[in-house]
């Protein structure tokens, strides 16, 4: 199927041979590391009691939210996630870590990305879950971006990947204007 694959199968299906191949470089051309940091950081956010909360008293005070706060105390979180994936990608590490793995952070198991429960959300937007053999289950978020499909974040719930992967789709539709018969 690999050889037929389109849309975001195709995605998962690069992924997964990457992993096999030990290839970083392909690995990391299928995501937008500047989502994929972003939408970390959020998920830093919603699993912190602490940190929902202090989220939400620096919107309601006009503060900015704790993403911008995560955002600049952990520096440079694309150029690290990159590094990070690198490095697990060329030594297999990362596989082999994602194999045993049982929380939704960790789905990088090339037969888990082949095997994944692809939903699309309409032309642009699609989710995908995905389960390691040790029953670990993350949602991938993607997006089409251009001609290709990449990974723009992760998330352990469906409805947070599905926010992933719709985030910012209304203002990239054009806008129809009203057509003028008079």
């Amino acid at each position: 199927t690999a050889c037929f694959a389109s849309g975001p199968r195709k995605t998962m299906e690069q992924l997964a041979t990457a992993l096999q191949k030990k290839d970083s470089k392909a690995f990391l051309a299928l995501f937008d590391m500047q989502a994929l940091a972003a939408n970390d950081i959020k998920n830093m956010t919603q699993e912190s009691q602490t940190l929902s909360a202090m989220d939400s008293l620096g919107r309601e005070l006009g503060l900015g939210g704790v993403d911008k706060l995560l955002g600049s105390l952990l520096g440079d979180r694309p150029g690290d996630l990159s590094k990070s994936f690198a490095e697990g990608v060329a030594s297999g590490q990362i596989v082999e870590q994602c194999r045993i793995a049982t929380d939704a952070k960790c789905p990088w198991v090339p037969e888990s990305l082949q095997q994944a429960e692809i939903k699309e959300l309409g032309d642009r937007a699609a989710i995908a879950r995905v389960t390691t053999p040790a029953g670990g289950t993350s949602w991938l978020a993607l997006q089409k971006i251009g001609d290709s499909w990449l990974v723009v974040g992760r998330s352990p719930a469906e409805a947070g990947a599905a926010a992933f992967a719709l985030a910012g789709q209304a203002a990239a539709k054009p806008e129809r204007k009203p057509v003028d018969n008079a």
